[in-house]
């Protein structure tokens, strides 16, 4: 169970919201405070084919109240990508992918 001092995901922001196929984006995930000693796993989801993750979660370490990941585009569409964090705060972007 999760303690309930848990800091909550406060942000969620990309760095880049329309990208060309093959490019990067990087997504910061914010809590409202410094994570515990065992820090705080924030799951990653997205839309399918259009953009992928490198892992399908990132940990804010202890201390830390932010972490980046790449988000890669792979072809043209809408990507809406998705941090929840373990209290069930849930925040969404949209990317636009477009062509080379």
């Amino acid at each position: 169970s999760t303690p309930i001092n848990t800091p909550k995901l406060k942000s969620f922001t990309v760095n880049r919201k329309r990208i060309k196929v093959d490019e990067l984006s990087k997504g910061i995930v914010t809590l409202d405070g410094p994570a515990p000693a065992s820090g705080v796993e924030i799951q990653l989801s997205t839309t399918k084919d259009v953009v992928s993750l490198t892992h399908p979660s990132v940990t804010i370490n202890s201390a830390k109240n932010q972490a980046e990941f790449n988000i890669f585009a792979e072809r043209v569409g809408n990507a809406k990508i998705t941090a929840t964090d373990p209290n069930g705060t849930t925040l969404t972007k949209t990317l636009s992918i477009v062509k080379k």
